[in-house]
């Protein structure tokens, strides 16, 4: 009895969004798929990380990946090259969830926010920024490559900023000089300290008296 083979669309039936997609049209071989989104899965990152870091083995670059999310699931598409980044809007999305989640804010309108991301699919990551933002969502499809950079770029910027306010570093003998309650518990020190002859002699004279 001859072995049945399994297309394309029945190979990805365990397979969800992105990596579903790429298998029922041919451009991912199913086994391949699923070893990468085991590996997504054990190393807590996204498919799209773990193929992109393969893609010259499987013949995908960031450029292919992009377009040909954007046509299928229907979603313009953005070359981020052309962005300047200190153009973006800032603090529209906590950037916690931009540097884990990689979804990174290009234009508020109203109560819409067109955000850039690599894999539309990742419905989890749209999920939390529509929440966190409480605004409807347009998803504009980005090289993966090109958008991971600009999340690195811009967490830098930030560190940078926090290190420019900080500035020097703070003299904790300044702050406690400063501290009322540090400064009554050594006036209150150096009562202890002045009353101890005091209490010495008290205690000598009722030694005396007792012997």
């Amino acid at each position: 009895m001859s072995a049945v083979t399994q297309g394309p669309s029945a190979a990805a039936g365990a397979l969800t969004g992105l990596a579903r997609a790429l298998v029922q049209q041919g451009k991912l071989r199913p086994d391949r798929a699923e070893s990468l989104a085991r590996k997504a899965a054990q190393s807590n990152t996204q498919f799209i990380d773990e193929l992109v870091a393969v893609g010259d083995a499987v013949g995908l670059t960031p450029a292919q990946i992009a377009k040909f999310a954007a046509d299928t699931f229907g979603h313009p598409l953005l070359d981020l090259s052309a962005f300047d980044p200190d153009q973006l809007p800032k603090d529209l999305i906590d950037k916690k969830l931009v540097g884990s989640l990689r979804v990174l804010a290009l234009k508020k309108r109203s109560n819409r926010l067109a955000v850039a991301v690599s894999d539309p699919t990742n419905f989890q990551a749209l999920d939390q920024v529509r929440f966190h933002t409480q605004l409807q969502l347009d998803v504009v499809v980005v090289e993966h490559d090109k958008l991971v950079r600009l999340v690195e770029s811009t967490s830098q910027s930030v560190a940078q900023s926090l290190e420019s306010i900080v500035g020097d570093e703070v003299s904790f003998d300044d702050l406690l000089a400063e501290s009322p309650d540090t400064q009554q518990q050594s006036e209150d020190a150096q009562v202890e300290v002045d009353d101890a002859p005091v209490v010495r002699f008290l205690q000598k004279l009722l030694l005396d008296a007792i012997s």
